[in-house]
């Protein structure tokens, strides 16, 4: 069964970290986890950034938001660190690097 939720809701969630956001009965809960989150800025030509944060485990999830048209991924999770990857190297003058950890349910 969907849960639905309202937009201020979901806003609620990502800003406070530890909201429960409830289903229409009222009786599934399902805690979200904002862990931590950064911005880097990443030199011009680079393909990927390296980010140390330490975690208990690798059991996370990474949003990542850049300012050019590339492709992101995100590997080489552990619990001290993660690697966000570029499609398209930085472009000149460098860019910055917005990122979200987001503990796993």
């Amino acid at each position: 069964m969907p849960i639905r939720i309202s937009r201020q809701k979901l806003t609620d969630v990502i800003v406070d970290g530890v909201t429960t956001v409830r289903n229409t009965a009222n009786r599934v809960s399902v805690p979200r986890y904002i862990k931590n989150m950064g911005t880097v800025t990443v030199p011009a030509g680079a393909t990927y950034t390296d980010i140390s944060d330490a975690d208990a485990d690798d059991n996370y999830t990474v949003l990542v938001e850049v300012g050019w048209n590339t492709t992101v991924w995100v590997d080489n999770k552990t619990s001290g660190s993660f690697r966000i990857n570029f499609g398209t190297a930085v472009p000149s003058g460098g860019r910055t690097v917005r990122w979200v950890k987001v503990r796993n349910l």
